[in-house]
């Protein structure tokens, strides 16, 4: 494919756009005049790693892609909807595309959640690629067409760590007893609970007055998300070797404004969804090394998990994976047949890079 995709003329953009306007008023351009950009939203602010190194570049592989004819409004920080709102913000289109955490779509795409569960993978590389060709192959069809959204592109994140305050090691899993620990949505959750630990939802922007204030005692968190929040300032301890499961994002478009597109201009967002997801994934451990360092720096001790601790998280960490089965399993019975397949994914992913010369 080359650098830039050849669009349709601006009359044919116009009239194959027309549907893709938004329910509240906006409608088809005028012949002559630009059409309307399609409408992304997503909960972070622009310094956020996330729009830095995933939504930021996609906007720019759309625009570079396109020759400019393709663009692309910017709604941070969220200003269309909180982060899990996200869903619903991108269904109803109040935005045609939205970056939306798994984590909390999780009643209506449970199936999803899968992904998320700990001890899968260890490379997240492998991991995501895996989750790429799921997306668009078993749950598009399960579950994203039937909630009226379409991915352009997935985002996994590496293992969880777990951030705390006023703890300076672990030396036993009875260190984490009784701990509210932030968890990212029903599988953090269980997760927390399998370790001994009260699983909390918050939104993760409300995390650092939850742990100033007590609400929490810590969370599980990537290094990236703590520099990001800030969190340096209140935590004491994160945990660099706990593979405690993941967070999963999916860029979703509007169905039905994807429907109403020329098929030039799905090329260029498919095109772009793909450089960018790939790209990010290969850069995010770079990322997790480096924020490691800079919340060593300010003070948060990073804790080495001895082996003993590590067979003590391992065992009850099983336990999650058949609560999942057990809970997504009762509402869905092809829930067992896409954790396998995730599972059998992962392995191909993963001999196919070892393979490779």
């Amino acid at each position: 494919m080359s650098d830039t995709l050849r669009l349709p003329t601006r009359r044919r953009v116009l009239a194959a756009t027309a549907g893709a306007a938004l329910a509240y008023g906006c409608g088809p351009a005028a012949p002559g005049e630009a059409r309307d950009p399609l409408r992304l939203a997503h909960g972070f602010s622009r310094d956020h790693f996330a729009r830095v190194m995933a939504i930021g570049p996609f906007m720019e592989h759309v625009n570079a892609l396109s020759g400019g004819e393709l663009r692309l409004r910017e709604f941070p920080a969220s200003q269309l909807g909180k982060p899990r709102s996200m869903l619903d913000v991108v269904r109803s289109r109040i935005a045609d595309i939205a970056l939306v955490g798994v984590a909390y779509a999780a009643w209506r795409m449970p199936l999803t959640t899968a992904v998320e569960l700990p001890g899968l993978f260890d490379d997240v590389v492998v991991g995501h690629a895996a989750f790429d060709r799921l997306a668009r192959e078993e749950l598009l069809e399960r579950e994203f067409l039937p909630n009226g959204v379409r991915p352009l592109f997935v985002t996994l994140m590496p293992q969880y760590q777990l951030l705390l305050k006023d703890v300076s090691e672990i030396t036993d899993i009875d260190d984490l007893r009784g701990l509210k620990l932030r968890a990212p949505g029903d599988t953090g959750v269980r997760i927390s609970n399998a370790l001994g630990a009260l699983g909390v939802q918050i939104d993760q922007a409300d995390l650092y007055l939850a742990l100033e204030r007590g609400v929490v005692d810590g969370a599980l968190q990537t290094s990236a998300n703590s520099a990001a929040y800030s969190l340096h300032e209140i935590a004491d301890a994160l945990t660099v070797n706990a593979r405690l499961g993941t967070v999963a994002f999916v860029h979703f478009a509007n169905a039905a404004a994807w429907d109403a597109l020329d098929a030039d201009s799905r090329a260029v967002l498919e095109e772009a969804g793909r450089r960018t997801s790939f790209d990010m994934v290969e850069r995010i451990a770079g990322v997790i090394r480096r924020d490691n360092r800079r919340l060593e720096e300010h003070g948060v001790r990073l804790l080495v998990l001895p082996e003993s601790v590590q067979a003590q998280f391992a065992e009850r960490l099983a336990r999650v994976e058949d609560q999942w089965l057990r809970q997504v399993g009762a509402r869905r019975a092809d829930a067992a047949f896409v954790l396998e397949r995730y599972k059998r994914l992962i392995g191909e992913v993963k001999r196919a890079r070892e393979a490779a010369p």
